[in-house]
């Protein structure tokens, strides 16, 4: 009898034993799914900001890298970017549509630290556009005309210079100021800037597709010193 107790005891520890480890074996995968599963989300939390970092460099190297876009309508200009080396005028809706390259850009913020720099005025300029004698010329001219009022203000005495000069289009905003009755002076309210054609084309713009009238080639067309396409 006593042997019988003491077997059913050996028993009952044995099972009370082997419950415990299954216990601490079913603890154990728990935890172990629960750390797999936290790095998971670990991970692709890392993953998503890695993601939102580069989403956001790369919407910011567009901004930065964006062409600053002209689109005339109806009279009306739209700047779309000022830091850029790129300017795209387009006349809606049928065209043309000039491409030009920008450089020694300086603006009024910039123009106006400079002793001789006049204050600006928002009366329609007086307009002259100098030296465009080809073909080309003459349609990046009349383009460059339809920018602005066709009716200037001559008492503003504001003077918008496109001077043409071997295929560089200078830019400059002046101000004539009667000095006397025999002196005349300007004073430059800026921005000023030069323009370089890259390509002219018919209709709106379209860098696949579009019917280009004249495109740049640098190296056929810069050779000749003395044959100027503008």
């Amino acid at each position: 009898m006593v042997v019988l107790v003491v077997v059913v005891m050996v028993v009952v520890v044995v099972m009370v034993v082997m419950v415990v480890m299954v216990l601490v074996v079913v603890v154990m995968v728990v935890v172990v799914v629960m750390v797999v599963v936290v790095m998971v989300v670990m991970v692709v939390m890392v993953v998503m900001v890695v993601v939102m970092v580069v989403v956001m460099v790369v919407v910011v190297m567009v901004v930065v890298v964006v062409v600053m876009v002209v689109v005339v309508h109806d009279g009306r200009i739209l700047l779309s970017a000022v830091h850029s080396d790129g300017m795209i005028i387009s006349h809606l809706p049928h065209g043309p549509t000039a491409h030009f390259k920008m450089s020694g850009v300086r603006l009024c913020s910039k123009r106006r630290k400079a002793p001789d720099t006049a204050p600006s005025s928002l009366a329609n300029p007086e307009l002259i556009l100098n030296n465009f004698t080809t073909r080309i010329g003459l349609r990046v001219a009349r383009q460059l005309a339809a920018l602005h009022p066709h009716g200037p203000s001559f008492s503003a005495r504001r003077v918008l210079t496109f001077h043409n000069q071997r295929d560089f289009i200078f830019f400059r905003h002046h101000r004539y100021i009667f000095r006397n009755e025999r002196r005349v002076g300007l004073k430059e309210l800026g921005p000023r800037l030069t323009l370089k054609l890259r390509s002219l084309q018919k209709g709106s713009f379209d860098s696949k597709f579009g019917d280009f009238e004249w495109v740049h080639k640098r190296h056929e067309m810069d050779s000749s010193r003395r044959k100027f396409h503008l």
